[in-house]
């Protein structure tokens, strides 16, 4: 554990306090940043992609994806949000150490691990697969634990990313409550 605290304090300041421009930083970022930010937990990998790629409400996606058994999860990837990720309107940028806690103990984040809660990453890796870009090498549907869920809960998730692909808003009218597009429209 040592070593893993010496490298999250070194690198974790340096992906924070490093130009992101520069060849440096971009050699990190392969060999370190990615690889090692999130070990363990492919559903908040999964997510963040999701959510930046498409430029979607984390929030309502949250809301989507919520199941008795995703709600220790879903619940985890919100209490980091809200307490991690930086804040809209605040200039600060917190050192990310966050992001490594899983290489100090794997009791950090533990909703998250893979292994507990298959379910919610199948349906984010569906999700991502189905209106993400990646590359051919990148396939989040061939993560081994999930290729051995049970056929018939792929089905049921692959029913509900297809019903969140419809459900999801794609402008910023669709983000408005009903009382709010008709307030818009007396206007």
């Amino acid at each position: 554990p040592l070593i893993s605290i010496t490298w999250i304090r070194l690198f974790a300041k340096l992906e924070n306090t490093l130009n992101q421009r520069s060849t440096s930083f971009r050699m990190l970022r392969y060999l370190c940043f990615l690889p090692l930010s999130w070990a363990g937990m492919h559903a908040f990998k999964l997510f963040a992609n999701y959510v930046t790629q498409l430029r979607a409400d984390g929030y309502w996606l949250l809301g989507q994806l919520m199941l008795p058994q995703h709600y220790p999860g879903v619940k985890t990837i919100h209490t980091i949000m809200t307490t991690q990720l930086p804040q809209e309107g605040v200039a600060d940028r917190k050192i990310p150490y966050y992001k490594y806690a899983r290489l100090l103990d794997s009791a950090f984040y533990a909703d998250l691990q893979t292994s507990n809660c298959l379910s919610l990453t199948y349906i984010l890796a569906k999700l991502t697969s189905l209106e993400c870009q990646m590359a051919p090498n990148a396939d989040p549907m061939k993560i081994k634990l999930i290729e051995n869920m049970p056929k018939d809960a792929k089905d049921f998730l692959d029913t509900m990313a297809a019903k969140i692909v419809l459900l999801r808003p794609t402008s910023q009218i669709e983000m408005y409550s009903e009382a709010g597009k008709l307030a818009l429209e007396e206007q």
